[in-house]
């Protein structure tokens, strides 16, 4: 089994409205955005729209410097909590795990990070140190994971190489080396958001009486 004509149409017509990053340490900010804008219209709810200056502040993007997920759940908590959302971040997530949550429909489609190795293996692009000469981590987000190959959206687009140069930007990889490189980052770091699981009234009561 590999990535079908249906798989790449639903991947274009997704993606043709995703914001590619404009510097090259906002991958990850741009990446939230797309995902977050994806789950609004698969969802159909504008409650949960945020827009990128709001990331921005919630990963404490700086310029130069890039951002941070560290204070993510907690501060998208005020935002995503009312309408029933929640921001998850995991690490040592295995490809079954990912697949489940490509395939949840409660579920955002997941950002992962991936290793310096996965840009110095891209065609068309140069890898640019970030502050003191380290390397920014890089982001994608994921669409499609079967037995063979995993498909993905790359926010760095407008910075490889045009198409007809030989360059362009990846939008699939062979499923052996994308765990590789994912591995080789945050050991498979993961994030997504999800619909928080239904209370019961027992624990909603609980909850409240918890808040007095």
């Amino acid at each position: 089994m590999t990535i079908d004509t249906e798989d790449r149409r639903s991947y274009q017509t997704r993606v043709s409205s995703f914001t590619r990053q404009q510097r090259e340490d906002t991958c990850f900010t741009r990446s939230i955005q797309n995902v977050v804008d994806d789950f609004v219209r698969r969802r159909d709810d504008r409650s949960l729209e945020l827009s990128h200056d709001t990331i921005k502040n919630a990963c404490d993007y700086r310029p130069g410097l890039g951002a941070t997920a560290e204070p993510l759940p907690e501060s998208l908590a005020d935002h995503l909590s009312p309408h029933g959302y929640t921001a998850q971040i995991e690490t040592e997530v295995d490809q079954s795990e990912l697949t489940n949550i490509v395939e949840r429909e409660a579920a955002s489609l997941p950002i992962v990070e991936l290793s310096e190795s996965y840009l110095h293996n891209a065609d068309g692009y140069e890898v640019q140190a970030g502050m003191h000469g380290e390397a920014i981590p890089h982001t994608v987000i994921v669409f499609t994971v079967n037995h063979d190959v995993i498909q993905f959206f790359d926010p760095y687009e407008d910075f490889y190489a045009p198409p007809e140069s030989g360059g362009g930007p990846p939008s699939q990889l062979p499923k052996s080396q994308f765990y590789q490189w994912w591995s080789e980052g945050t050991s498979r770091w993961t994030m997504w958001i999800e619909r928080e699981p239904q209370r019961t009234l027992e624990q909603a009561s609980e909850l409240t009486d918890e808040g007095r």
